[in-house]
């Protein structure tokens, strides 16, 4: 070491003035390396030392040199590890991996790989310090002196109280970047939140939003930072309101509420608020963050909510209508059977024409009790094929009857037949009649065409015959937003409307295999129009008067019905048509009656079975055991419940209740 660094050991001022401009570096460096290099330079310029590096210790071995002071291409060629090898005894090696200060003399042994380049540098001695942060050592501060005495105890505890500078200096600054990494990922959670954030002060004002705020609300940062509170409350709710919740939050931690937040333009939407006081929040000052609110738009939860209410209640419509349904078609089958049965002895008597009408009004019922039960659980469908003609025009008469609006009707005779289910699609041109008279004004026409069309690549419709019905109004039409959610379940502009029509209608339509639109706009009216599938051929005629014959074939039957009225008038009618007749009450006395049948000796043609039976089995339970008896009995299957899907029923026929005589003689006949 030259004179320079003698006077530095031998001044005890000079050397706290370097310690001193250490410290002053941790303070004004603005990254690692610079503080290094700073500390490197204090060394060589203000202590004397010949050179002066720092090594960062490498995980596969090495020292790397980061920072120096002097001739670079000493501590570029020093190729020093911490390791094992002979390059890993030198003091660097030794302070890295022992973690304490080392010393050396260019003449020991230990310093065999670098004595040459030392000598040539004039170097005599060498003192590396480790450098710890916290408890882990991560490199050296390594000083060269060219005298052989140096480092003495009192200048090594000078060097070690600056490498613990430079240890804590790289501490804060690693500390810093820590800090910087997590305030980035924080903010790129803040900004990429689906929730609004809000960030309060002490007294309640907002100091910053991140941009979901803004999205939601519609307004600007500064309308939210600098405008009065009131702007985001609505009428439902008041800033006193506001400000005991925030007061409520800083007192017990956290609030969590329900609350009616309001856009820019003055339309408000539900949300939901959670409050939690900050760490360190300090009501007196209102400048610093003390609050953060987390805001969840609850608009589409509560739309939801909303619709599992309606579900439920639709629910329970379902159970009271699958109920009254079956009781109303029991009374429905004694009326619609007796009066069919009765029919044909009163051929030629005028009194035949109101019995007719008996007849029809219970048929018309019973299409009643099927709509119902298509309206609340999508039941299934009895189909048939029939002209869709006299659906329309039947709609017409009944939906226009004592109202002051007309009809317009273009409904050809030679439209083809559809395959489908009746009593639904018979309700689904009632309510598309409906829609239009409730949305035209007195005096209006409500315009009804129906024509044959072949389809052609128009999705969701299959390529092929179609009948195309349309209804038009002239009423003050849909703009583009109700248009679109004219097919929501729930959603009417009418005040006594369910907003289950339209809904209804397209998904019975769609069950058919066919399709509903709409077209409208504001001051032009809505046309409604509907597709099915048809056969292209025309229906069969049907004869609504002619009395059904008579067959000559004797059947016995096994007749299970637990309904003592309807048990005498299907009796009656079975006998009527010429067969006999053995009854049953419940599903057990049925298998009973079979079993002293096949004993007997007796053949049993076919078994009718109701399916559900009040207080017992009924023909679904007792089916397997039944066709084990009498395997070559022909089994019909029959039900109040007109929902039950023919498909599912494992019987050789199915006849839904209220059924005519003619039915019933058809079905025995097939």
């Amino acid at each position: 070491m030259g004179a320079g660094a003698r006077g530095a050991e031998e001044s005890p001022d000079r050397a706290l003035r370097v310690a001193s401009a250490a410290l002053g570096a941790v303070a004004k460096a603005e990254s690692e390396s610079a503080l290094y290099q700073r500390v490197c330079a204090l060394l060589t310029e203000e202590a004397g030392y010949a050179l002066a590096w720092v090594g960062a210790k490498q995980p596969g071995g090495e020292v790397c040199p980061v920072a120096w002071t002097g001739d670079g291409s000493y501590p570029a060629g020093a190729a020093t590890r911490w390791d094992e090898g002979p390059r890993a005894q030198g003091p660097t090696g030794r302070a890295v991996r022992e973690g304490r200060t080392a010393k050396a003399v260019a003449d020991e042994t230990s310093y065999s790989p670098w004595q040459e380049a030392a000598r040539a540098q004039g170097f005599s001695a060498s003192c590396a310090v480790p450098i710890r942060v916290g408890d882990a050592v991560v490199g050296a501060l390594n000083v060269y002196a060219t005298r052989e005495g140096a480092f003495d105890a009192d200048e090594v505890r000078r060097l070690e109280e600056i490498a613990d500078v430079l240890g804590r200096g790289v501490e804060l600054f690693r500390g810093r970047a820590e800090l910087s990494a997590a305030r980035d990922q924080l903010q790129a959670l803040y900004d990429a939140s689906p929730d609004m954030i809000f960030v309060h002060g002490g007294d309640g004002r907002i100091l910053d939003v991140n941009e979901r705020v803004l999205e939601a609300l519609r307004v600007t940062r500064q309308l939210l930072i600098e405008g009065p509170p009131e702007a985001t409350i609505s009428d439902r709710h008041s800033l006193e309101e506001a400000l005991g919740n925030t007061r409520r939050a800083l007192e017990e931690g956290s609030h969590d509420f329900e609350w009616e937040a309001k856009r820019g333009d003055g339309t408000t939407f539900p949300v939901e608020v959670r409050l939690r006081r900050l760490p360190g929040a300090d009501p007196t000052r209102p400048d610093v963050p003390a609050l953060v609110a987390i805001v969840r738009d609850l608009t589409e939860r509560k739309r939801f909510e909303a619709q599992l209410v309606e579900s439920s209640k639709l629910e329970s419509l379902s159970l009271f209508a699958g109920g009254v349904a079956h009781d109303f078609n029991n009374f429905l089958s004694a009326v619609l059977g007796a009066a069919s049965a009765l029919e044909p002895t009163l051929e030629g008597d005028e009194r035949s024409a109101f019995l007719r009408d008996v007849i029809d009004a219970a048929q018309g019922a019973r299409g009643l009790t099927r709509q119902l039960l298509a309206f609340a659980r999508g039941g299934a469908s009895a189909r048939g094929t029939f002209d869709l003609g006299p659906l329309i025009h039947q709609a017409a008469r009944l939906t226009l009857a004592g109202r002051g609006l007309r009809a317009e009707l273009e409904v050809p005779e030679s439209l083809w037949a559809i395959d489908g289910d009746r009593d639904q699609l018979t309700s689904v041109l009632h309510n598309l009649v409906l829609n239009a008279v409730q949305a035209s004004p007195e005096g209006a026409v409500i315009r009804l065409r129906a024509e044959n069309e072949r389809i052609q690549a128009r999705p969701p419709l299959e390529d092929g015959p179609h009948v195309r019905v349309e209804v038009s109004d002239l009423g003050p039409g849909m703009d583009a937003q109700t248009l679109a959610r004219a097919f929501d379940p729930f959603f009417t502009t009418k005040r006594e409307g369910s907003g289950l029509g339209l809904p209804t209608a397209r998904a019975v339509v769609r069950r058919h295999d066919g399709d509903l639109q709409l077209e409208s706009a504001p001051g032009r009216g809505t046309t409604v129009r509907l597709w099915l599938p048809a056969l292209e051929v025309r229906p069969p005629a049907r004869s609504a008067s002619a009395p059904p014959q008579r067959d000559t074939s004797r059947l016995r039957i096994l007749l299970l019905e637990d309904e003592a009225s309807l048990q005498r008038i299907f009796g009656r009618m079975l006998e009527q048509l010429g067969h006999d007749v053995v009854t049953a009450d419940h599903g057990d006395e049925a298998l009973e009656k079979a079993a002293q049948l096949r004993a007997a000796g007796a053949r049993v043609d076919v078994a009718i079975l109701d399916l559900t039976v009040r207080g017992g089995r009924g023909g679904r339970e007792i089916l397997a055991e039944l066709r084990e008896a009498l395997p070559d009995t022909r089994v019909v299957g029959t039900s109040g419940y007109s929902d039950v899907d023919p498909s599912t029923v494992p019987f050789d026929a199915f006849l839904p209740k209220p059924f005519t005589l003619g039915q019933l003689r058809r079905i025995l006949r097939e």
